[in-house]
């Protein structure tokens, strides 16, 4: 009897929620400015989710999308739903970006510029991973040719300098949106559903550049496409790295070798 009626008292709860969750809904397509599909939610063209638990219904809206302009190049700033998103040091996994507004002009005859393209009320939005332009991190999940020590002080590296990431992540914010970043000079990404870009991120009211701040912190290396950087050799030679690509390294200073130290 008494299992009856705790089957009957949590069932009236589950049909109490589930009321409430349909009036709500209701409510919202009941407002000029709610848009609801399936089960997304847009409004004030923010998505938006709507979840619940045993004792309230949470409607959040956390993403942020819009295009710039500055010098004719557009400058896209997108959002990302949570810090998790941040899969490695050089990749952000699942930004959402506007990329083309209905009210800023005719639409684009390249809409395939893109992966992952969505069609909303308000424009053309992507969905993509974004890989930071000539960065090269340690990767979390190293490639099973290389022995298995040099592959766990990899990941020790990777997961690392994710985390050193994602710390500067949850402090971005952009019109008081958090989680947000700022692409710049988007292009094809080697696979599918990956765009290659300048990403730069908005702290305290100062733009940084992610690639900049990573190399600054030795977190990662410039890119070579002839070489790999060994992340997982016990020491690294970050000097030597940027000695062979022959470009300015930020950490050392650059010494004039040609002059006697003594002097």
């Amino acid at each position: 009897m008494k299992n009856r009626i705790y089957h009957d008292r949590k069932q009236f709860r589950h049909y109490l929620m589930l009321i409430i969750i349909i009036f709500s809904v209701v409510l919202l397509i009941s407002c000029d400015e709610a848009t609801v599909y399936g089960k997304n939610i847009y409004y004030n063209n923010n998505q938006c989710t709507l979840t619940e638990d045993e004792t309230a219904i949470y409607f959040t809206c956390k993403t942020f999308s819009k295009i710039e302009y500055e010098e004719g190049k557009p400058v896209y700033y997108g959002s990302i739903a949570h810090i998790d998103d941040v899969y490695d040091a050089d990749t952000i996994n699942r930004v959402l970006i506007l990329f083309h507004e209905y009210k800023s002009g005719p639409m684009p005859a390249d809409l395939d510029a893109w992966p992952g393209l969505q069609k909303r009320e308000d424009g053309i939005y992507i969905m993509t991973n974004i890989r930071f332009r000539d960065v090269d991190a340690a990767e979390i999940e190293r490639s099973r040719k290389y022995p298995e020590e040099e592959r766990d002080r990899a990941k020790e590296r990777g997961l690392e300098a994710r985390d050193f990431l994602r710390s500067l992540v949850e402090q971005s914010e952009i019109e008081q949106f958090p989680l947000t970043i700022e692409i710049r000079n988007p292009d094809f990404g080697t696979y599918a559903k990956r765009t290659v870009a300048d990403v730069y991120l908005h702290i305290n009211g100062k733009r940084i550049s992610v690639s900049e701040r990573l190399f600054e912190t030795r977190y990662a290396v410039p890119y070579s496409f002839n070489y790999d950087f060994q992340w997982g050799q016990p020491e690294l030679n970050f000097e030597s790295w940027y000695r062979m690509l022959e470009i300015d390294d930020p950490v050392t200073p650059n010494v004039d070798e040609s002059i006697p130290k003594n002097e």
